[in-house]
């Protein structure tokens, strides 16, 4: 693995890690969690995991690389879901453009 990939693995993770922040900022309160926990990297996806009561064990899923993506975006889906959100265009947004999409 060169040099080049290793920087963009860690792009990538970087990104889907704080991206959401912005928006999980606004939606915590209503979900009954602290807002600042959302800038907090991994507290909030720790968080989105106890409020969605999924098993504890996803949460170190994410750190195996490139699978650890598609969890995470799965776990912004099942949050999404907390809020009676449940069309394909809702998860479709709160897959791609979470920054937008969450604070709405």
């Amino acid at each position: 693995m060169s040099v080049h990939d290793i920087v963009v693995l860690i792009l990538v993770s970087l990104l889907l890690v704080l991206l959401p922040a912005p928006g999980l900022f606004k939606m915590f309160p209503k979900a009954g969690i602290a807002a600042w926990k959302a800038w907090v990297p991994f507290l909030n996806t720790w968080e989105i995991i106890k409020v969605s009561r999924l098993r504890k064990h996803w949460f170190y899923w994410q750190f195996i690389p490139i699978v650890g993506w598609f969890i995470t975006i799965w776990l912004l889906i099942e949050f999404v879901k907390l809020f009676g959100k449940f069309k394909l265009a809702d998860h479709t947004m709160a897959t791609f453009i979470p920054f937008l999409y969450f604070p709405y």
